[in-house]
């Protein structure tokens, strides 16, 4: 694959992962918040307050995760079939979406206790982007 189109596919999954990964992180606080009862107005209010912060907090590192995790996606798609690039895409989603609260707590973005209540969510993103990115990859190198 010529370079400048590694790098345009490399920039677009960064994209997709920043987008998908901050409606996840929303959704979930949303999603969280109706099982513990906010419902009506309170529930109203809080729609645009857990998508901005998801992704204030999450766009960046979606997007890095993403351009790291496509380059390795690609390289990796030129050697293995297209069943277990969706194995390794969805397991190396998991190793870098589990980073992403441990980069939020280095950073100073929240407590060391957010630490283990994010960490379901962040890899589930990860899962998510990396299925997303092993499709998008498949699709760019055909």
């Amino acid at each position: 694959m010529a370079a400048d189109k590694r790098i345009l596919l490399a920039v677009r999954g960064g994209v997709v992962c920043a987008i998908l990964g901050s409606l996840i992180g929303g959704s979930a606080v949303l999603l969280i918040s109706a099982i513990r009862g906010n419902f009506g107005l309170a529930a109203l209010s809080l729609i645009p307050i857990a998508f901005v912060y998801a992704a204030v907090t999450g766009v960046p590192f979606g997007f890095v995760a993403g351009i790291a995790g496509t380059l390795w996606i690609a390289a990796r798609a030129q050697h293995v079939s297209g069943k277990r690039l969706y194995y390794e895409a969805a397991g190396a989603g998991v190793l870098i979406g589990a980073l992403y609260p441990l980069a939020l707590t280095v950073f100073g973005w929240g407590p060391l206790e957010n630490l283990l209540s994010e960490l379901p969510i962040s890899i589930g993103a990860g899962v998510v982007c990396g299925l997303a990115l092993s499709r998008e990859v498949q699709k760019g190198t055909a």
